[in-house]
C-alpha cells in the first residue's frame, strides 16, 4: 500500500479557504475545536491538520469516527490472527525503514468492515457494527455476504 506524504500535500485555493473562515468550521473529531486544515487530502473538508495527517498515517484504514477498530489487541475477530506475532514481520525479505515503517505494513493487514448494514447501505459506524478483521478474513466475508451487490446506485 502506498501512503501519501504530508509533504505533497497542496493548499486550498483561496475561496475555499475564505468560506471555511467565514463558517468558523472546526474539527469534528471528538473534544477538538481547532480550525479545520488548509491543505487538500483526506478528511480536509472536516479535519484539523493534526487530525488530517492521521487519516494519512492510516492510510484509510482505522478512520477516526471509529477510533477502537484498532484497539482490539490488533487481531482478526474471525481467525485470531495479529501482525504483532507473525514471524514474517521480524526477518521481512527488505528491511523496514524504521519502527513506523513497520507499524505501518502491520497495519495494512488489517481491516475495519462492518458486522452487518454498511454505512452506505443504512448501517452505522458504532462499536456494535465494526469488527477488525485480516485482509484474507475480510476478502472471504465479502464474498460470502455479497457486500460487493448491496449498495445499488440509482441515476436519474
Amino acid at each position: 500500500m502506498f501512503l501519501r506524504s504530508p509533504e505533497q500535500d497542496r493548499r486550498k485555493d483561496a475561496s475555499a479557504i475564505q468560506e471555511q473562515l467565514a463558517n468558523k468550521s472546526t474539527c469534528k473529531a471528538p473534544d477538538c475545536n481547532t480550525p479545520i486544515t488548509q491543505h487538500r487530502g483526506p478528511g480536509d473538508r472536516h479535519l484539523c491538520r493534526e487530525h488530517q495527517l492521521q487519516q494519512v498515517e492510516y492510510g484509510g484504514l482505522g478512520k477516526l469516527e471509529r477510533p477502537w477498530t484498532f484497539s482490539r489487541e490488533w487481531s482478526c475477530n474471525w481467525c485470531g490472527y495479529s501482525p504483532k506475532d507473525d514471524p514474517w514481520f521480524d526477518n521481512p525479505p527488505f528491511p523496514f525503514d524504521d519502527e513506523t515503517h513497520k507499524h505501518r505494513v502491520m497495519r495494512s493487514m488489517l481491516v475495519g468492515d462492518h458486522n452487518g448494514e454498511r454505512n452506505v447501505d443504512g448501517g452505522s459506524h458504532g462499536k456494535d457494527n465494526v469488527q477488525t478483521l485480516c485482509q484474507n478474513c475480510n476478502a472471504k466475508k465479502t464474498m460470502l455476504h455479497k457486500d460487493y451487490q448491496r449498495s445499488k446506485i440509482v441515476c436519474d
